[in-house]
């Protein structure tokens, strides 16, 4: 998703929102003061958004923990575990990869490139979201395993919950 996207979702979820409450309490406001403080709100969460990323584009970053970033997640090797939080993220494994590793996308849209001559076997979740590998796609709810190369091994438990999870070999 883009800025331009994700600025008109926010606007409509807000402008949906103040209707909601208008009529749930029979509040009379006029509409160019309500815009206006639409417009404050979602410039406040914009600079939030985009502000947390500092202009950079690509980053280590130990804990494994991604909030509110736009941009290339390269992990440590030894990191099992990375979580993909309310960002737009491209996230580059490489060899060597741990036993084991977990990627969960939440709320975001989540692309993970895996290393080359690495086998990797995937178990997928999906859980209001999407999730596409190179075997297919699954969308809403569902589980399923796949095998993508055929080198050296690694387990990953691959999550999307209210976000899109992209695997590419």
């Amino acid at each position: 998703m883009n800025r331009k996207t994700i600025f008109w979702s926010i606007y409509l979820i807000l402008v949906g929102l103040l209707l909601l409450v208008k009529l749930l309490f029979n509040l009379h406001f006029g509409w160019f003061s309500a815009a206006f403080a639409i417009l404050l709100l979602q410039s406040g969460i914009a600079l939030i958004v985009w502000g947390c990323t500092n202009g950079k584009k690509s980053y280590r970053h130990e804990g494994g923990l991604h909030m509110f970033m736009s941009g290339t997640i390269l992990p440590d090797p030894s990191d099992e575990t990375v979580t993909v939080l309310f960002a737009d993220a491209r996230v580059e494994l490489s060899a060597p990869l741990p036993p084991e590793m977990e990627i969960s996308s939440i709320f975001a849209n989540t692309v993970v490139q895996l290393p080359p001559s690495w086998s990797v076997r995937a178990e997928c979740s999906v859980a209001f979201g999407n999730l596409q590998t190179p075997e297919g796609s699954v969308s809403g709810f569902g589980d399923r395993v796949i095998l993508v190369g055929d080198g050296q091994q690694c387990r990953l438990r691959a999550n999307a919950v209210f976000g899109q999870l992209v695997l590419h070999d």
